[in-house]
């Protein structure tokens, strides 16, 4: 079991996004696996349906994990999964170490990798987890309500979870915490299952924070993070080369309106690969699209 394991948890109608995802893995490393969780629906995983190393689980399998059904008793709604899916995170993770996988990373659906990430599984070797900063803006004169999302969102983002064997402990405190309260509350210090990654290097001093600023590129870190044309790559802070980007809603609209440019080619491909893979495209994607058709990318074609 010494493959890259990778996870994600969506509801049905997202996964063409987790198969961009794992098409996206597979294109660093052709053995790599993504397994999804599903949390609506009854998809099941047969060879004809979807690719070697795309593995598909459905929320009855993961009965008798830590908080798996007081989870699920207390979030579980038909109509709207978002808590259920985030407080789901820490029980994934941990059914997937039972089976034994060694390390594991889980990953947002909306995220897409660019380049390789092997050094990620490397520090989990070494590292109970892995977390990646949001980056917000680290000086209060800068951008006061950005700096100010340093403490109300978290510190880190809980879109990328790496743990190895050793963080089932950690995994079950996670579990627990969002049992006990998974919303979003400012004047409580809540955000969501998210907030609560902000103590992980206070209980396991075998945490790691990851510095490289290619990881998880996205809207909210674009004030810390500046893309910078290198010789016709784009190098964040002119230094890291981009690793993953999160293709947030947000991150979409920053592009598509221009205020995010640099990402422009990234978003193009990106797009591109979603459609193929079946999701229809909102009107504005189409307009930006025609306006970008006769470009071509040859990093990624």
């Amino acid at each position: 079991m010494s493959k890259n394991h990778f996870c994600t948890i969506i509801t049905e109608n997202y996964l063409p996004y987790a198969i961009a995802l794992f098409q996206s893995l597979q294109q660093q490393d052709a053995n790599a696996i993504l397994s999804v969780l599903i949390v609506d629906g009854s998809i099941r995983s047969t060879e004809n349906e979807f690719p070697e190393g795309l593995n598909i689980v459905n929320k009855h399998e993961l009965s008798g994990v830590p908080f798996s059904s007081e989870i699920e008793k207390k979030y579980f709604n038909p109509r709207k999964n978002d808590r259920y899916r985030w407080s789901m995170k820490p029980v994934f993770l941990n059914f997937l170490i039972s089976k034994g996988f060694k390390k594991v990373i889980y990953l947002d659906s909306d995220l897409y990798f660019f380049s390789s990430y092997q050094f990620l599984f490397d520090y989990l070797d070494k590292h109970t987890a892995i977390l990646t900063p949001h980056w917000r803006s680290l000086d209060v004169s800068g951008d006061l309500k950005d700096f100010t999302n340093n403490y109300t969102n978290g510190f880190f983002n809980g879109g990328f979870v790496g743990v190895n064997e050793n963080a089932t402990e950690l995994l079950i405190w996670w579990a627990k915490m969002c049992y006990h309260k998974c919303e979003r509350n400012y004047s409580k210090c809540l955000y969501d299952d998210q907030g609560y990654l902000s103590l992980f290097p206070l209980i396991d001093e075998n945490v790691k924070i990851i510095h490289h600023r290619g990881c998880n590129v996205a809207s909210w870190n674009d004030i810390e993070n500046k893309r910078i044309n290198v010789n016709g790559e784009i190098k964040i802070n002119g230094k890291y080369p981009i690793v993953f980007i999160h293709f947030s809603e947000q991150l979409f609209k920053r592009t598509i309106n221009g205020k995010d440019t640099s990402l422009q080619e990234y978003l193009f491909y990106y797009l591109k690969q979603l459609i193929k893979n079946g999701v229809k495209p909102k009107k504005d994607w189409i307009k930006w699209l025609n306006q970008k058709n006769d470009r071509k990318n040859p990093n990624y074609e």
